[in-house]
């Protein structure tokens, strides 16, 4: 027929194309085995790639032959023919090496794959070592036989193994809901299965059974086209639906990364509603304050005021009646020494004098004792080493920390005990507080702006100004644990902001 003499006089473009098929494969695996996120297909696609590379190459070299033949006269040597069937040997071993890892896959061995192919290399050579005792044929001749005895024994178990690995990672893709890509590794394993089981039986004619019958000569007269010219098709597909199929690891990084962009998104969107939330709820409290402070005020302060304006009217009626003038005004020296330390103690909560007086470490040890007073809640509290004073704002900030995680226990927890550990590491102020109450469910609490209430939102967001660390550990019925890091640099950052 017209075709079969236009292909068989154009072998060496066959080869060419043949060989590029499966360079381009190779490459292309290769490539995506690097990106792609670990797994079992990863770690076996690069059998696959090597595969690929390999018999590309091995195309090649009989692409250079036939052509070196008839431009160059090139003639073969032992050498030479040694290195082509090494390149056929080691491409099909690495081919099986692909369909055992992706079934079987040996883990626990170092380079597992390198290992597999480097005995399957060797149980072949042995193969043909003791085999070739008994062949009494030319030079040549064995050559041929070498090679048919490569394909059966190694590319026609590598194909089907490759085949039956693809239609088992092609149901990973199917549940994945990655149908399209499913699809193409179908494909991609059929056109594997016409590769080995067609394409590698039809060999070279030699005296080796079935070459003697299923060669490439019987195939020429059944087909009218060479047998390299349906590998090549072969090659084409294979390389084509494996490489279409690979797309899928690429869909899987674009996921990954809109779904960290969403992520980004939401986090960001929930920190500004936090903060949003943080900034009512200030402004709640500043009223919420100056409301009891004026009631405070008019309550201590304009009754005591009130009371020493009628006393000091009643005194001066009293100047010719000086028992009754003493008495008045001791009790006007008492109600004039009650309103100062009502005074002060409003003061006190607005800002200890403590704080600024004798630093962090006073404070919180007047402020420890003052809340066991008042709640019954026994406070452990351990200072480790730290400078004699750091800086004022990050003082300020560790103690109303402990102000609201304290008041917080006393609101919620229902706590026995709480330890309190402060201490300085690494130009980083370590605050720790723990209780043994009722603790809860952390991710819900934090995920709910209305349950995580003030004190802990405050706490994370004076941590935040900072630029510090903010940790808390807690589950129903073991305790609460509230972790904070704070830079001492961080008091001018705090200030700036």
């Amino acid at each position: 027929m017209p075709w079969t003499q236009f292909f068989t006089q154009r072998i060496p473009h066959i080869y060419f194309a043949y060989g590029l098929a499966f360079f381009i494969l190779g490459m292309a695996v290769a490539l995506e085995a690097g990106r792609a996120e670990p797994s079992r297909f990863k770690r076996a696609m690069w059998s696959l790639a090597g595969f690929g590379i390999l018999h590309g190459l091995h195309e090649w070299v009989e692409m250079f032959v036939l052509v070196g033949q008839v431009a160059y006269g090139f003639q073969s040597s032992t050498a030479f023919e040694f290195f082509r069937l090494t390149l056929l040997t080691a491409s099909f071993a690495a081919l099986i090496v692909f369909g055992v890892q992706m079934l079987h896959p040996v883990e626990k061995l170092p380079l597992a794959e390198l290992w597999l192919g480097v005995g399957i290399l060797l149980f072949f050579g042995a193969e043909i070592f003791f085999l070739s005792q008994t062949w009494p044929w030319p030079f040549a001749t064995r050559l041929v036989a070498v090679d048919a005895l490569a394909r059966y024994t190694l590319a026609v178990p590598g194909s089907i193994l490759t085949t039956i690995a693809l239609l088992s990672q092609r149901k990973s893709f199917v549940v994945a809901g990655r149908q399209v890509f499913a699809n193409d590794l179908l494909l991609a394993a059929l056109a594997f299965l016409l590769y080995g089981l067609v394409g590698q039986v039809f060999v070279g004619r030699s005296p080796l059974f079935p070459s003697n019958i299923l060669n490439a000569e019987f195939f020429l007269s059944l087909t009218a086209i060479p047998i390299q010219l349906f590998r090549a098709a072969t090659a084409v597909l294979v390389a084509f639906f494996t490489i279409r199929a690979l797309r899928a690891f690429e869909y899987s990084r674009r996921q990954e990364l809109e779904a960290a962009r969403q992520r980004v998104v939401e986090e960001i969107a929930r920190r500004d509603l936090l903060r949003q939330e943080f900034v009512r709820r200030i402004v709640e409290m500043q009223e919420e304050e100056r409301a009891r402070i004026a009631r405070e005020l008019h309550d201590e302060f304009g009754q005591a005021l009130t009371g020493l304006a009628i006393g000091l009217r009643g005194a001066q009626e009293s100047v010719q009646q000086p028992q009754r003038l003493q008495r008045q005004l001791a009790q006007l020296e008492e109600m004039a020494v009650q309103a100062l330390g009502n005074m002060r103690h409003i003061v006190n909560e607005l800002r200890p004098a403590l704080l600024d007086d004798m630093g962090l470490p006073a404070a919180l040890r007047h402020y420890r004792d003052t809340f066991q007073d008042l709640t019954g809640i026994q406070v452990h509290l351990a200072l480790g080493p730290s400078p004699e004073r750091l800086p004022a704002t990050v003082e300020t900030i560790l103690f109303r920390i402990t102000q609201e995680a304290l008041t917080n226990i006393a609101r919620h927890a229902h706590a026995r005990q709480a330890w309190i550990d402060l201490h300085c590491r690494d130009n980083q102020a370590i605050l720790t507080i723990r209780d043994d109450g009722q603790g809860f469910d952390v991710q819900s609490v934090m995920d709910s702006r209305q349950q995580m209430g003030m004190g802990l939102l405050g706490i994370q967001e004076r941590v935040n100004l900072t630029g510090g660390m903010f940790a808390i550990r807690s589950e129903p019925g073991q305790g609460t644990t509230i972790s904070i890091s704070i830079p001492l640099s961080a008091g001018e950052e705090v200030v700036e902001q």
